[in-house]
C-alpha cells in the first residue's frame, strides 16, 4: 500500500506578504528619485539661489554657517554610528532601517510648494537650487529656485528625523507602560506632545530666530508673528509631528522577530540572507515615502486653498525668486 505524502503549501509560500508590497513600493520611489536627482544634476537648474539685493546682518550669516557646521559634524558622527552598528552585528537594526528610511524621502522636500509657493530657505546656505521642477506632477512656477540647503537638510533627515521617531516611540511606549488599557487617541497625544517638545520647536526656532527657512504662504491670523517675513504657520503643529508619530507607533507595533508591520514576511523569503534585508529596506523606504508624501501633500494642498498673501518684507534671500521681485510672477494672493 503506498503511504500519502504531506501536502506541500506551495500557495502558502508563494503568497503575498506585507514585506512584499511595500518593498515594490519602496522600489518605485528609489528609482523615482534616482531619476529626479539625475536630471537636476545634469541640468542647467544645477546652480546656487541668487541672494538677492538684500543683505542678511552677520549675526544672521553667522547662524546659518554655524547650522551648517552642526549639521555636517551630526551627519558624520551619524555615519559611523551607522555603519558601525552593522560591521559589528552584521545585520540592521530598527533605527539603521528609519535612517535609510528618512533619508530616502529628502527627494520630497520641496513637494509642499507643488500647488503654490508656500516654504522657502535662506539661499545664504551652501545650496544649488532644487530639484522640484523635476519632481512628476510638480505644478508651480520656479521650483528650481528653491534653495534647498545641501549641508543641512540630507543631516536632519538622516539623523534628526530618526531621534524624534524614537522620542516618539519612547512617548507611546511610557503611556502604555503606566496605563496598559490606554485608549488610541491618548496614546496619539502623547507621540505629538513629544514631538512638540523637540522637532516643533527646532521648527519654529528655525523660521522665527535663525530665518533658514519661511513660510510665506500661510494664513497669516493663524500664524505666529503672521503677516511677517518669519511667520509660522500653526497648522504645522498637527501637520509635522503625524508622520514621527505614526512611524513610532509602528515601532512600537513590532512583533516577536522584532519586525514593524510593513516588514512582516522578511523572515519567509528563502535565499541568501541579503534578500531579506533588502526587501526590509525597500518597505521602510515606502514607509517613510509614504508619510512624507502624506505630510507634504495635505499641508500644501490646504495651503494652496487658503493661503493669505505673502508678506510685504520678505528679504530677497529668503523669497527663492519663487514670485515677485525680479520675477515675472505674482505672489499668491487670495
Amino acid at each position: 500500500m503506498l503511504q500519502s505524502l504531506p501536502a506541500v503549501d506551495v500557495a502558502g509560500r508563494r503568497r503575498l506578504r506585507p514585506v512584499h508590497l511595500w518593498a515594490g513600493l519602496g522600489a518605485a520611489f528609489v528609482a523615482t528619485q534616482a531619476a529626479v536627482y539625475i536630471r537636476w544634476v545634469t541640468s542647467s537648474d544645477f546652480k546656487a539661489t541668487p541672494t538677492g539685493p538684500d543683505h542678511i546682518s552677520s549675526t544672521g550669516l553667522a547662524m546659518v554657517r554655524g547650522f551648517e557646521v552642526v549639521s555636517t559634524v551630526m551627519a558624520v558622527v551619524g555615519l559611523i554610528w551607522f555603519i558601525r552598528g552593522i560591521y559589528k552585528t552584521r545585520r540592521i537594526d530598527a533605527p539603521r532601517l528609519l535612517m535609510l528610511g528618512w533619508l530616502s524621502s529628502y527627494w520630497l522636500d520641496p513637494w509642499l510648494n507643488f500647488l503654490t509657493p508656500m516654504f522657502t530657505y535662506n539661499s545664504y546656505a551652501v545650496n544649488r537650487g532644487s530639484w522640484a521642477g523635476f519632481i512628476p506632477g510638480y505644478h508651480s512656477t520656479n521650483g528650481n529656485r528653491i534653495a534647498e540647503p545641501l549641508l543641512i537638510n540630507p543631516a536632519n533627515y538622516f539623523v534628526t528625523f530618526t531621534v524624534v521617531t524614537f522620542v516618539a516611540l519612547w512617548a507611546i511606549r511610557t503611556v502604555k507602560r503606566r496605563r496598559p488599557g490606554a485608549p488610541l487617541w491618548l496614546v496619539v497625544i502623547a507621540g505629538f506632545a513629544s514631538v512638540w517638545c523637540t522637532m516643533s520647536l527646532l521648527d519654529v526656532a528655525g523660521a522665527l530666530i535663525e530665518h533658514m527657512d519661511a513660510w510665506p504662504g500661510a494664513i497669516q491670523g493663524f500664524s505666529l508673528h503672521g503677516g511677517h517675513y518669519d511667520q509660522f504657520p500653526i497648522i504645522e503643529f498637527v501637520f509635522f509631528p503625524t508622520p514621527f508619530v505614526i512611524a513610532g507607533y509602528l515601532l512600537h507595533r513590532r512583533d516577536e522577530n522584532g519586525l514593524t508591520p510593513v516588514e512582516r514576511g522578511s523572515e519567509q523569503i528563502t535565499g541568501p540572507r541579503w534578500k531579506a534585508t533588502a526587501a526590509r529596506i525597500l518597505a521602510v523606504v515606502a514607509l517613510c515615502n509614504v508619510l512624507n508624501l502624506a505630510y507634504t501633500t495635505g499641508i500644501g494642498t490646504l495651503t494652496h486653498f487658503t493661503t493669505d498673501h505673502w508678506p510685504t518684507d520678505m528679504p530677497s534671500y529668503l523669497t527663492n525668486g519663487q514670485c515677485g521681485g525680479i520675477t515675472d510672477i505674482t505672489c499668491p494672493t487670495p
